[in-house]
Protein backbone atom coordinates (compact mmCIF):
# COMPACT_ATOMS: atom_id res chain seq x y z
CA UNK A 1 0.00 0.00 0.00
CA UNK A 2 1.10 3.35 -1.11
CA UNK A 3 1.31 5.90 1.88
CA UNK A 4 0.19 8.97 -0.85
CA UNK A 5 -2.63 6.84 -2.61
CA UNK A 6 -3.79 6.59 1.40
CA UNK A 7 -3.48 9.68 1.61
CA UNK A 8 -5.19 11.25 -1.69
CA UNK A 9 -8.18 8.55 -0.46
CA UNK A 10 -7.96 10.56 2.48
CA UNK A 11 -8.55 14.21 1.39
CA UNK A 12 -11.41 12.76 -1.10
CA UNK A 13 -13.46 11.46 1.52
CA UNK A 14 -12.28 14.68 4.11
CA UNK A 15 -13.22 17.25 1.61
CA UNK A 16 -16.35 15.46 0.32
CA UNK A 17 -15.55 14.77 -3.33
CA UNK A 18 -12.82 14.86 -5.82
CA UNK A 19 -13.36 18.53 -7.03
CA UNK A 20 -13.23 20.29 -3.93
CA UNK A 21 -9.94 18.04 -2.66
CA UNK A 22 -8.36 19.18 -5.84
CA UNK A 23 -9.00 23.02 -4.51
CA UNK A 24 -7.61 22.00 -1.65
CA UNK A 25 -4.56 19.84 -2.28
CA UNK A 26 -3.71 21.60 -5.50
CA UNK A 27 -3.60 17.58 -6.94
CA UNK A 28 -5.67 17.29 -10.27
CA UNK A 29 -8.63 15.16 -9.96
CA UNK A 30 -7.44 12.59 -12.23
CA UNK A 31 -4.30 12.26 -9.97
CA UNK A 32 -5.96 11.58 -7.39
CA UNK A 33 -8.67 9.49 -8.96
CA UNK A 34 -5.36 7.15 -10.03
CA UNK A 35 -4.38 6.88 -6.55
CA UNK A 36 -7.65 5.42 -5.41
CA UNK A 37 -7.78 3.13 -8.00
CA UNK A 38 -4.60 1.99 -7.13
CA UNK A 39 -5.23 1.93 -3.54
CA UNK A 40 -8.42 -0.17 -3.79
CA UNK A 41 -6.23 -2.45 -6.04
CA UNK A 42 -3.73 -2.94 -3.61
CA UNK A 43 -6.41 -3.65 -1.03
CA UNK A 44 -8.06 -5.77 -3.37
CA UNK A 45 -11.58 -4.17 -2.47
CA UNK A 46 -13.98 -1.20 -3.21
CA UNK A 47 -13.69 1.70 -0.94
CA UNK A 48 -15.97 4.19 -2.48
CA UNK A 49 -19.13 4.46 -4.31
CA UNK A 50 -18.64 6.77 -7.04
CA UNK A 51 -21.37 8.46 -9.82
CA UNK A 52 -21.57 11.37 -11.32
CA UNK A 53 -23.34 13.44 -8.23
CA UNK A 54 -22.46 11.54 -5.15
CA UNK A 55 -19.43 9.97 -3.61
CA UNK A 56 -20.05 7.14 -0.80
CA UNK A 57 -18.46 5.32 1.25
CA UNK A 58 -18.06 1.87 1.38
CA UNK A 59 -18.24 -0.36 4.64
CA UNK A 60 -14.49 -1.91 3.83
CA UNK A 61 -13.92 2.72 3.09
CA UNK A 62 -15.41 3.72 6.11
CA UNK A 63 -13.34 1.81 8.14
CA UNK A 64 -9.72 2.22 6.21
CA UNK A 65 -10.90 6.16 6.76
CA UNK A 66 -11.47 6.01 10.30
CA UNK A 67 -7.56 4.63 10.32
CA UNK A 68 -6.18 7.54 8.06
CA UNK A 69 -7.45 10.01 10.58
CA UNK A 70 -5.78 8.16 13.49
CA UNK A 71 -2.11 8.38 10.86
CA UNK A 72 -3.17 11.88 10.47
CA UNK A 73 -3.68 13.01 13.98
CA UNK A 74 -0.60 11.07 14.94
CA UNK A 75 1.56 13.13 11.58
CA UNK A 76 0.19 16.29 13.36
CA UNK A 77 1.54 15.20 16.75
CA UNK A 78 5.02 14.22 14.81
CA UNK A 79 4.60 17.88 13.47
CA UNK A 80 4.34 19.37 16.30
CA UNK A 81 6.62 17.48 18.40
CA UNK A 82 9.53 18.69 15.72
CA UNK A 83 8.65 22.27 16.06
CA UNK A 84 9.03 22.20 19.57
CA UNK A 85 12.45 20.30 19.94
CA UNK A 86 13.36 22.82 17.00
CA UNK A 87 12.45 25.85 18.78
CA UNK A 88 14.13 24.68 22.05
CA UNK A 89 17.78 24.97 23.62
CA UNK A 90 18.51 21.01 24.51
CA UNK A 91 20.32 18.29 23.53
CA UNK A 92 24.33 17.41 23.67
CA UNK A 93 26.70 20.22 21.88
CA UNK A 94 30.19 19.65 21.16
CA UNK A 95 32.77 22.67 21.44
CA UNK A 96 36.50 22.45 20.44
CA UNK A 97 38.82 25.78 22.32
CA UNK A 98 42.01 26.83 22.22
CA UNK A 99 43.28 26.25 26.27
CA UNK A 100 44.52 29.78 26.20
CA UNK A 101 40.92 30.98 25.33
CA UNK A 102 39.14 28.65 27.25
CA UNK A 103 41.19 30.11 30.18
CA UNK A 104 41.18 33.45 29.57
CA UNK A 105 37.11 33.38 29.15
CA UNK A 106 37.16 31.44 32.41
CA UNK A 107 34.35 28.77 33.81
CA UNK A 108 31.92 31.67 34.18
CA UNK A 109 31.01 32.03 30.46
CA UNK A 110 30.74 28.02 30.50
CA UNK A 111 28.61 28.13 33.98
CA UNK A 112 26.30 31.35 32.94
CA UNK A 113 25.28 29.58 29.53
CA UNK A 114 24.44 26.14 31.18
CA UNK A 115 22.81 28.14 33.93
CA UNK A 116 20.76 30.17 31.29
CA UNK A 117 19.55 26.53 29.09
CA UNK A 118 19.76 23.78 31.52
CA UNK A 119 18.24 20.92 29.26
CA UNK A 120 21.98 21.34 27.37
CA UNK A 121 24.50 19.20 27.87
CA UNK A 122 27.90 20.78 27.10
CA UNK A 123 30.98 18.92 26.19
CA UNK A 124 34.02 21.35 25.81
CA UNK A 125 37.01 19.84 24.05
CA UNK A 126 39.94 21.65 24.84
CA UNK A 127 42.95 21.30 22.55
CA UNK A 128 45.67 22.97 20.58
CA UNK A 129 44.87 20.36 17.29
CA UNK A 130 43.02 22.13 14.68
CA UNK A 131 39.75 19.59 14.85
CA UNK A 132 37.46 18.22 11.87
CA UNK A 133 34.58 19.36 12.74
CA UNK A 134 32.61 17.70 10.50
CA UNK A 135 34.23 14.34 10.64
CA UNK A 136 34.48 14.38 14.06
CA UNK A 137 30.97 15.77 15.03
CA UNK A 138 31.86 18.98 16.72
CA UNK A 139 28.64 21.68 16.48
CA UNK A 140 31.35 25.09 17.13
CA UNK A 141 35.00 25.13 17.16
CA UNK A 142 36.75 28.35 18.95
CA UNK A 143 39.98 29.39 17.45
CA UNK A 144 42.18 31.92 16.52
CA UNK A 145 44.39 33.03 13.08
CA UNK A 146 41.90 31.63 11.63
CA UNK A 147 42.06 30.89 7.69
CA UNK A 148 38.18 31.41 6.68
CA UNK A 149 39.53 29.86 3.21
CA UNK A 150 40.61 26.74 4.19
CA UNK A 151 37.82 25.25 4.59
CA UNK A 152 34.66 26.46 2.50
CA UNK A 153 32.11 23.82 3.92
CA UNK A 154 32.71 25.95 7.44
CA UNK A 155 31.14 29.73 8.50
CA UNK A 156 32.76 31.97 11.18
CA UNK A 157 31.92 34.33 13.59
CA UNK A 158 34.04 36.97 14.46
CA UNK A 159 34.40 37.46 18.62
CA UNK A 160 37.15 39.81 18.52
CA UNK A 161 41.18 40.71 17.92
CA UNK A 162 44.14 40.05 19.69
CA UNK A 163 47.96 40.71 19.08
CA UNK A 164 50.97 39.57 21.18
CA UNK A 165 53.39 41.54 22.53
CA UNK A 166 56.96 41.05 23.58
CA UNK A 167 57.47 40.60 27.31
CA UNK A 168 60.20 39.39 29.57
CA UNK A 169 60.33 39.29 33.68
CA UNK A 170 61.79 41.87 35.86
CA UNK A 171 64.81 40.10 36.83
CA UNK A 172 65.85 39.18 33.24
CA UNK A 173 65.54 42.37 32.97
CA UNK A 174 67.88 42.86 35.56
CA UNK A 175 70.14 40.86 33.94
CA UNK A 176 70.04 42.03 29.93
CA UNK A 177 69.76 45.58 30.57
CA UNK A 178 69.61 47.62 26.69
CA UNK A 179 67.66 45.04 24.69
CA UNK A 180 67.07 45.74 20.77
CA UNK A 181 65.67 43.94 18.35
CA UNK A 182 68.64 42.01 16.96
CA UNK A 183 69.99 41.69 20.55
CA UNK A 184 66.75 39.38 21.18
CA UNK A 185 68.32 36.56 18.91
CA UNK A 186 71.12 36.24 21.29
CA UNK A 187 69.22 36.03 24.39
CA UNK A 188 67.10 33.06 25.50
CA UNK A 189 63.69 32.99 23.87
CA UNK A 190 60.65 30.79 25.03
CA UNK A 191 57.55 30.10 22.76
CA UNK A 192 54.61 29.43 22.11
CA UNK A 193 54.08 26.26 19.21
CA UNK A 194 51.46 24.13 18.25
CA UNK A 195 49.36 23.17 15.29
CA UNK A 196 47.11 25.92 15.04
CA UNK A 197 49.57 28.31 14.32
CA UNK A 198 51.44 28.35 11.10
CA UNK A 199 54.76 26.27 10.23
CA UNK A 200 57.91 27.60 12.15
CA UNK A 201 55.90 30.26 13.83
CA UNK A 202 57.63 29.13 17.26
CA UNK A 203 61.00 30.05 16.01
CA UNK A 204 59.90 32.99 13.69
CA UNK A 205 58.03 35.76 14.89
CA UNK A 206 56.87 38.39 12.53
CA UNK A 207 56.67 41.74 14.39
CA UNK A 208 54.85 45.05 13.01
CA UNK A 209 55.58 48.51 14.54
CA UNK A 210 53.63 51.58 14.62
CA UNK A 211 54.58 53.26 12.03
CA UNK A 212 53.64 50.13 9.58
CA UNK A 213 57.36 48.46 9.45
CA UNK A 214 57.60 44.75 9.17
CA UNK A 215 60.32 42.08 10.52
CA UNK A 216 60.82 39.02 10.97
CA UNK A 217 62.50 38.09 14.19
CA UNK A 218 64.42 34.65 13.65
CA UNK A 219 65.63 33.00 17.04
CA UNK A 220 66.12 29.30 18.34
CA UNK A 221 63.91 29.09 21.37
CA UNK A 222 65.20 27.10 24.77
CA UNK A 223 61.54 26.11 24.70
CA UNK A 224 58.74 25.63 22.93
CA UNK A 225 54.97 24.19 24.43
CA UNK A 226 51.59 24.73 23.12
CA UNK A 227 50.18 25.53 26.50
CA UNK A 228 50.47 29.31 26.51
CA UNK A 229 50.16 29.49 30.31
CA UNK A 230 53.12 27.57 30.44
CA UNK A 231 55.22 30.00 28.53
CA UNK A 232 54.04 32.80 30.40
CA UNK A 233 54.89 31.01 33.96
CA UNK A 234 58.19 30.38 32.24
CA UNK A 235 58.65 34.10 31.08
CA UNK A 236 58.09 35.16 34.60
CA UNK A 237 60.09 32.93 36.31
CA UNK A 238 63.29 34.37 34.34
CA UNK A 239 63.34 31.81 31.46
CA UNK A 240 63.67 33.87 28.43
CA UNK A 241 61.58 36.41 26.41
CA UNK A 242 58.07 35.32 25.30
CA UNK A 243 55.98 37.03 22.40
CA UNK A 244 52.99 36.60 23.84
CA UNK A 245 48.65 37.15 23.16
CA UNK A 246 47.38 40.33 25.64
CA UNK A 247 45.31 37.85 27.00
CA UNK A 248 47.55 35.70 27.96
CA UNK A 249 49.75 37.90 29.66
CA UNK A 250 47.17 40.70 30.71
CA UNK A 251 46.96 39.87 34.52
CA UNK A 252 50.69 39.72 34.84
CA UNK A 253 51.06 43.16 33.26
CA UNK A 254 48.75 44.39 35.87
CA UNK A 255 50.95 42.95 38.57
CA UNK A 256 54.26 43.76 37.94
CA UNK A 257 55.66 39.98 37.19
CA UNK A 258 55.98 40.79 33.62
CA UNK A 259 56.92 44.28 31.53
CA UNK A 260 56.52 44.64 28.05
CA UNK A 261 59.75 45.35 25.81
CA UNK A 262 59.93 47.50 22.51
CA UNK A 263 56.65 48.14 22.79
CA UNK A 264 56.81 49.90 19.69
CA UNK A 265 56.80 46.32 18.26
CA UNK A 266 53.97 43.83 18.44
CA UNK A 267 52.37 40.66 15.97
CA UNK A 268 49.41 41.28 13.32
CA UNK A 269 46.33 41.59 14.69
CA UNK A 270 44.81 38.23 14.66
CA UNK A 271 41.24 37.38 14.84
CA UNK A 272 39.30 35.24 17.45
CA UNK A 273 36.44 33.43 15.53
CA UNK A 274 33.99 30.76 16.23
CA UNK A 275 33.27 28.07 13.53
CA UNK A 276 30.87 26.02 12.76
CA UNK A 277 29.33 24.07 9.48
CA UNK A 278 27.34 25.97 6.90
CA UNK A 279 24.33 23.83 7.85
CA UNK A 280 21.09 25.13 7.70
CA UNK A 281 20.04 22.41 10.44
CA UNK A 282 22.02 24.22 13.50
CA UNK A 283 20.72 23.10 16.25
CA UNK A 284 18.64 25.84 18.88
CA UNK A 285 21.42 24.75 21.21
CA UNK A 286 24.65 25.57 18.94
CA UNK A 287 23.01 28.86 17.85
CA UNK A 288 22.37 30.27 21.38
CA UNK A 289 25.77 29.43 22.01
CA UNK A 290 27.34 31.44 19.43
CA UNK A 291 25.09 34.25 20.59
CA UNK A 292 26.44 34.02 24.20
CA UNK A 293 29.92 33.59 22.97
CA UNK A 294 29.50 36.97 21.41
CA UNK A 295 28.39 38.63 24.24
CA UNK A 296 30.82 37.43 26.49
CA UNK A 297 33.92 37.40 24.24
CA UNK A 298 32.58 40.89 23.41
CA UNK A 299 32.70 41.77 27.02
CA UNK A 300 36.56 40.33 27.37
CA UNK A 301 38.10 40.43 24.12
CA UNK A 302 36.42 43.84 22.37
Amino acid sequence: MNFEDLRSFGMVVQHGGFTAAERATGERKAKLSRHIQRLESDLETQLLFRSTRSLRLTEAGRAIYEQWQIVESSLEDAEAIAVEFRSRVSGDLRVSCLPGLARYLGPKFVTDFLRDYPEVRLELHVTTEKVDLINKRFDLAIMAEVNERSNPSLLTRKLGETRSILVASPAFLARHPGITLEGIKQLPTVSVGGDYLSAGWAGSWKLRNDKGASYTLRHRPVLVSNDSAMIRDAVIEGGGIGLLSLQTCETALAQGTLKQILPEWHSLWGRISILFPDNRRMSPAARAFIEHMSNSARQKIG
